[in-house]
């Protein structure tokens, strides 16, 4: 269940930031592999039924066939968070 909760977050917050920022470079270059992949269906992935363009935008997200990586590790995102909130 909490991992369900986990995901279900990481989810939502990769949809915010598909609506508030711009993409970076890495995600970018993630939306054009996406893009050319033949499991792209109308910017649904056929791997793992995620919305691509908010999928990219998620720094733990992997790709299922292994195209791409997740740009931050959780440690990374967990540090980031507690700088900010001290």
């Amino acid at each position: 269940m909490i991992k369900t909760l986990k995901k279900i977050k990481e989810i939502l917050q990769a949809y915010i930031r598909l609506l508030t920022t711009k993409y970076t470079v890495e995600e970018q270059n993630k939306l054009n592999i996406c893009k050319q992949c033949p499991r792209n269906k109308f910017n649904i992935c056929k791997e793992c039924g995620c919305f691509i363009n908010a999928k990219v935008k998620s720094p733990l997200a992997n790709c299922p066939l292994n195209k791409w990586n997740q740009t931050l590790t959780k440690e990374d995102i967990l540090n980031e968070l507690n700088n900010r909130f001290k």
